[in-house]
C-alpha cells in the first residue's frame, strides 16, 4: 500500500520489494538444476520448482530441470511466484512497470502496465484469496483475478489485500491541483460491494474476524476494533497504535515506544514491558501461542499468551 505508510501498514499488502540488486528469496526450498557455468550457490529459489539467476545480461529463471522459463534481458526484475504466476518488472528511464507472467508459457497474464505500490521502493502486490490489488497509471487501485481479468474497477485511492473475504480501500477527495486532501477508508467484499462504510482515517486488514481502525490522525486520533459486520468491538478511544489480532491477542504501542498486548475486549493482559525494534514492519504477533519480544534491557526472547517467558523452539 502507498498512502497508508506507517509502522503498522508497510507490510499489509505483502508487496514484493525491488532493489538495485537481485530480488530477495521468498522460499529456501527448491530443486536447483545443473546449469553450465552457473553455481548453485548463486541461485535464488522463486518457488519449489523455479530458480532465479542474475547474470551479466540480467535476471533469468529456470525450472528444476534447467529449462529456461524466462531468458535474460527480457525483464529488469524477476520476483516471487504468487498463485502460480511470477511477478516481473521493467525499468525505462526511471519509470517502472510491473505485471505477472505464467511460468509455464512465459507469456504475460497481467500486462506490465501497473505502477509501483511501494512508497520508498518499487514493488507490486501479491495475490491474496485469488485477487490482487494493483495501481494503474491514473493512480487508482482495482482488483484483478489470476486470469488477469478486472473484477473490481479501478476507482480507489488506496487498497489493501483481501483478508477473510474483505479488503480495506479508500476513496479520496482532491483539491484543484489534483492532490488528495481527505481520504476515508471502508471495506468491500469480492464483488466490490461496500460492507463497512467509508468513515475511517485508517483501516487495517481483518485477522481472526477483527480489524483495527482509526478516526483522526496518527498522532492524536482514536483507535479501536470492529468486526466484519462493521460493529464496534473495542470502542475508538484507545490513544495508541495497535496491530493485528493473533491467538486472541493484539499488540498496543504507547507513545514511549513500549508495547503490550490486549485481548478481544480491549483489556490489557500483558503489560507494556517491551520495546519496538523498528518502524519498518508490523508490531510483534503471536504465532502458535508464542511471540518474540525485546524487553527494556534489550534482551530478545519469546513469551506465551500469558506473558510468561518460554522457549522459541
Amino acid at each position: 500500500m502507498t498512502t497508508k505508510a506507517s509502522l503498522l501498514t508497510l507490510g499489509l499488502s505483502g508487496f514484493f520489494m525491488l532493489s538495485a540488486g537481485p530480488a530477495m528469496a521468498y522460499t529456501d526450498i527448491c530443486t536447483k538444476p545443473n546449469i553450465s557455468g552457473v553455481s548453485k550457490d548463486s541461485m535464488t529459489c522463486l518457488s519449489k520448482n523455479l530458480v532465479l539467476v542474475y547474470g551479466e545480461n540480467g535476471p533469468a529463471a529456470y525450472d528444476s530441470k534447467g529449462k529456461t522459463i524466462i531468458p535474460a534481458n527480457r525483464y529488469t526484475y524477476i520476483l516471487q511466484e504468487s498463485e502460480g504466476l511470477i511477478a516481473v518488472a521493467n525499468e525505462r528511464d526511471g519509470d517502472f512497470s510491473a505485471g505477472y507472467i505464467s511460468p509455464a508459457t512465459g507469456k504475460q497474464v497481467i500486462p506490465l502496465k501497473y505502477r509501483s505500490t511501494g512508497e520508498y521502493d518499487i514493488g507490486i502486490n501479491s495475490f491474496s484469496e485469488g485477487l490482487i490489488a494493483l495501481l494503474n497509471k491514473e493512480d487508482k487501485y482495482g482488483f484483478l483475478n489470476t486470469s488477469g481479468k478486472t473484477v473490481i474497477p479501478f476507482k480507489y485511492s488506496d487498497a489493501d489485500s483481501f483478508s477473510e473475504g474483505l479488503a480495506a480501500v479508500s476513496i479520496s477527495s482532491y483539491d484543484k491541483d489534483g492532490y488528495a486532501i481527505d481520504s476515508k477508508y471502508g471495506y468491500i467484499d469480492k464483488a466490490g460491494k461496500t460492507v463497512v462504510p467509508f468513515k475511517y482515517d485508517y483501516a487495517d486488514s481483518f485477522s481472526e474476524g477483527l480489524a483495527v481502525v482509526r478516526q483522526g490522525t496518527w498522532d492524536s486520533g482514536k483507535w479501536g476494533v470492529i468486526n466484519k459486520q462493521g460493529k464496534t468491538v473495542i470502542p475508538l478511544n484507545l490513544k495508541h497504535a495497535i496491530g493485528k489480532f493473533s491467538n486472541g491477542l493484539d499488540s498496543v504501542l504507547r507513545a514511549d515506544d513500549t508495547y503490550g498486548f490486549i485481548n478481544t475486549k480491549g483489556k490489557l493482559v500483558i503489560p507494556y514491558n517491551y520495546l519496538i525494534e523498528s518502524y519498518e514492519g508490523e508490531l510483534p504477533r503471536f504465532e502458535n501461542g508464542k511471540a518474540r519480544v525485546i524487553n527494556k534491557q534489550g534482551k530478545s526472547y519469546c513469551i506465551n499468551t500469558k506473558g510468561n517467558k518460554v522457549s522459541c523452539d
